[in-house]
């Protein structure tokens, strides 16, 4: 009798259990999918991504290029100052 009960039982939840789980199957294969995706797309970030040397150049260039900006805007400021005496003085 007891068998019996279980037999029931079990065909009584199989639809419920057989959909929970094929709902749990598919969430999983979209995770996995998203997963692979993320993946694809940081391999082909690293693989654009500059050796060690090259990130050093770019480093190097850029601050050579800050260095030279700001010579440039000191030059500039000291070239206004000059232009503003200049003017005084014809001003005179």
């Amino acid at each position: 009798m007891n068998k019996d009960r279980e037999i029931d039982e079990f065909f009584n939840k199989f639809d419920d259990e057989k959909q929970r789980e094929e709902t749990e199957v598919t969430t999983l294969q979209d995770k996995i999918e998203q997963t692979l995706e993320e993946l694809s797309e940081v391999s082909v970030m690293a693989e654009n991504m500059p050796d060690e040397a090259k990130a050093k150049d770019i480093i190097g260039e850029h601050e050579f290029k800050n260095q030279a900006l700001s010579d440039a805007k000191f030059t500039h400021e000291k070239l206004k100052i000059e232009r503003d005496k200049l003017r005084k003085e014809m001003v005179k």
